[in-house]
């Protein structure tokens, strides 16, 4: 259905709109604890997908897993053109402008995997299960024209089965290769959040790979390794270090892992895990909480000299 949205005067949302919003804020709660509690299912991604047609992921998602995916919320997208009302959306159809919601699928994904069905007043669909292949997963929104729209969807991917292929393990790849190379190439990237006690190198790192952001809940009992394979466990190789950020709630801790001086980020220390090594074959469950969903952020950083590193995966055994 085509449509034709005004350059100008764009409008909030109205106060009707957030009351809705508040209602079916509340709904989702209970929907995504209902969903979180299902036995045998594991939250391993949630992140929101934006209006401004930004895309979000990469997602990593072990091959021979099965999975399924999870969206809510909607979206403001301007006015009507025809009759001067509220462009409401949600992932799969337009629910406020006409008389009846219309089947306009805006939430979009690189694999093709389909969530819409019946129109859903709680504004929730559910994809049926599929099986990876390892490709990595990708979200956007699809818009002819952005420049009016507000909010976001929220997107979640969940593990079923709560493991890989071989009911072992699974994992969430982390960083492609980087060859080893002249720390020269990596200098435009500065990091100022870091801060590194030396006077060898420079202490501002800077960053190596782009940083990966992730939602993840280890079961309880559950252990985390870092590991250069995607099935098993091996030693990375990372020059200079990864600095992971795990958020709970109120709730950071604030660790490295690699070879790398005493350092600081906003300006207060972080743990250094063990083997302080180039090449080290970490296992890190001691930093990461058990039983609730936590967010990750991992950056990979250099410091002079030269840089490089291994791919590297997380591991939950």
């Amino acid at each position: 259905m085509e449509r034709q949205k005004p350059i100008e005067g764009k409008s909030n949302f109205p106060a009707n709109v957030m009351r809705k919003r508040a209602w079916f804020t509340a709904a989702l709660l209970i929907l995504s604890l209902h969903s979180a509690a299902l036995v045998g299912q594991t939250l391993i991604w949630s992140g929101n997908i934006p209006g401004n047609g930004n895309r979000v992921g990469p997602i990593a998602l072990t091959k021979g897993a099965t999975y399924y995916i999870e969206v809510s919320g909607f979206i403001y997208f301007g006015k009507w053109w025809q009759n001067g009302r509220d462009l409401l959306n949600d992932s799969c159809y337009e629910f406020n402008a006409h008389s009846q919601p219309t089947p306009m699928t805006i939430l979009q994904n690189n694999l093709g995997i389909i969530y819409c069905s019946q129109y859903n007043p709680a504004h929730v669909y559910r994809s049926a299960p599929f099986l990876s292949n390892g490709q990595q997963l990708w979200f956007w929104v699809y818009d002819t024209d952005y420049r009016d729209n507000r909010g976001s969807i929220v997107a979640r991917v969940y593990l079923v089965g709560g493991g890989s292929g071989s009911g072992q393990s699974r994992s969430i790849k982390l960083f492609n290769a980087v060859p080893r190379q002249d720390s020269s190439h990596f200098k435009a990237n500065t990091f100022y959040d870091v801060r590194i006690n030396t006077n060898t190198w420079d202490q501002t790192p800077y960053h190596l790979n782009k940083s990966i952001r992730f939602s993840l809940r280890v079961p309880n009992g559950g252990r985390v390794y870092l590991s250069s394979k995607t099935d098993s466990r091996a030693s990375i190789y990372i020059d200079n270090f990864l600095l992971f950020i795990v958020s709970s709630g109120q709730r950071q801790t604030v660790f490295s892992v690699g070879q790398v001086d005493p350092l600081t980020y906003k300006g207060s220390s972080v743990t250094r895990a063990l083997p302080i090594s180039q090449t080290p074959n970490p296992e890190i469950t001691q930093y990461i909480p058990q039983g609730f969903e936590v967010y990750i952020t991992v950056y990979a950083l250099d410091y002079g000299g030269v840089g490089g590193m291994s791919e590297v995966y997380l591991l939950v055994q």
